[in-house]
């Protein structure tokens, strides 16, 4: 998918033909794309494919699994050394949130506090939600927490989120839309306690959410080069919020619905190839 995008991006945003793309693939391209494996950095050398972070992320969290092989057991010295680590990274992360909006003095002192990346951090809070999970499952009380939490942590951060660009004039960077500050860690916290917790009974619902969820890895693979391709969110042509959200939500469920047909059909011709493989064999 990296070289995808490094090969085909001025197509990807409209600025050159696929033709043209296969044409001028060069040595640049090739120093590119290895400089972005290497790295683990895509937003500076193919912007378009800054979406695929999140795979660098499984990388990151494989490279230092025995570390976190030793992290994650119920043992006393563990569970000390594990918390200790979400504490002072949860500080650092709530610092750079802070110093958004207020300058404070000696802030560079709490960079010592980085020691966990966002990534493995919420690896350590997924071992801590793993030990509880026998009394989140099918709790009702647990399902209004979370649900409520999630409600108000978002809000919280939608009127950051808007004052921040208000003091940035309007500046398009994202402040607390991203997983990885604090109303994004404790969003993901709230969502997982309340759908964890539901009890489903309906057959049929325990056959669908298994099933949506094994297409999410491809959907959210296929999904971004779609907008890239077609930039269906312009919200500079909507006028209202209303319709603006009108605009999202029918923007967002069509992205969905092609990327998973897409999807679907990639994974029919790749049964059908191993099928074929497999007939070939038994001949």
């Amino acid at each position: 998918m990296l070289v995808f995008c490094q090969v085909f991006e001025k197509f990807l945003v409209n600025q050159e033909t696929f033709i043209n793309c296969v044409k001028n693939f060069g040595i640049d391209n090739v120093t590119t794309i290895l400089s972005s494996i290497l790295h683990g950095e895509v937003h500076k050398t193919v912007p378009v494919a800054a979406h695929l972070w999140y795979i660098y992320a499984y990388i990151q969290i494989i490279l230092v699994f025995p570390l976190l092989q030793i992290l994650c057991k119920d043992e006393k010295q563990n569970n000390l050394a594990r918390r200790i680590l979400i504490i002072l990274a949860i500080l650092n992360i709530f610092a750079k949130d802070f110093q958004k909006f207020w300058i404070i003095p000696n802030i560079g002192a709490l960079e010592v506090f980085s020691i966990l990346d966002p990534k493995l951090l919420m690896v350590l809070i997924g071992y801590e939600m793993f030990k509880i999970k026998d009394k989140i499952k099918n709790n009702r009380k647990y399902t209004l927490i979370g649900f409520l939490s999630f409600v108000l942590i978002n809000i919280l951060r939608y009127k950051a989120e808007m004052e921040y660009m208000i003091i940035n004039s309007l500046v398009k960077e994202s402040a607390f839309i991203t997983w990885d500050s604090m109303f994004g860690i404790i969003s993901t916290i709230s969502l997982f306690v309340c759908i964890y917790s539901i009890d489903i009974k309906n057959v049929v619902l325990n056959k669908i959410i298994p099933f949506l969820s094994s297409m999410t890895f491809g959907i959210y693979l296929i999904h971004f080069l779609i907008i890239a391709k077609i930039d269906i969110f312009k919200f500079e042509k909507i006028s209202t919020v209303k319709y603006e959200m009108i605009y999202m939500f029918l923007g967002t469920l069509t992205i969905f619905i092609i990327s998973f047909i897409i999807l679907i059909s990639i994974k029919a011709i790749i049964k059908y190839i191993k099928e074929g493989i497999q007939k070939m064999k038994n001949s």
